[in-house]
This record gives C-alpha cells, structure tokens and sequence, in this order.
C-alpha cells in the first residue's frame, strides 16, 4: 500500500507495531500523534495528503470511526 514500515528518514510511516513516526518520533496513540502533528506539521500534512493517517487509524488502530473523521 505504499507505507513503508520500518524505514528510517521516511516521513510520516508506521513503525513497528502500531505507533506512527512523525520526524524522529513514534507515536502509540491518536492523542500522543495530535500532540506530534502540532510540532512536526510539515510531515503531518503529507502523510494526510497521502492517506497515512487514515491508513493508520483503520489498518493499525482497527478505528473506522476515527478513520472516516
């Protein structure tokens, strides 16, 4: 799907298990990654733009509603 999981440097990718990086941070939860959007909004906009953080929420988090906000 285009997500790459574990790579370093790329933006916006799920690490390992269901946290998802944002720079050089992994975020565990949709609270901790709102708080990482706010710092590292350039990677955040191209991962919504890419369909990352809807992935995320509906592949990893197993949250539809969340995915469909």
């Amino acid at each position: 799907m285009g997500i790459d999981e574990t790579s370093p440097g790329v933006e916006g990718t799920r690490a390992a298990g269901a946290s998802f990086r944002l720079g050089e941070t992994d975020f565990a939860t949709p609270e901790q990654l709102g708080e990482g959007l706010a710092e590292h909004w350039h990677e955040g906009l191209a991962a919504f733009e890419r369909g990352d953080l809807e992935r995320w929420a509906r592949e990893e988090l197993r949250d539809e509603e969340l995915a469909d906000a």
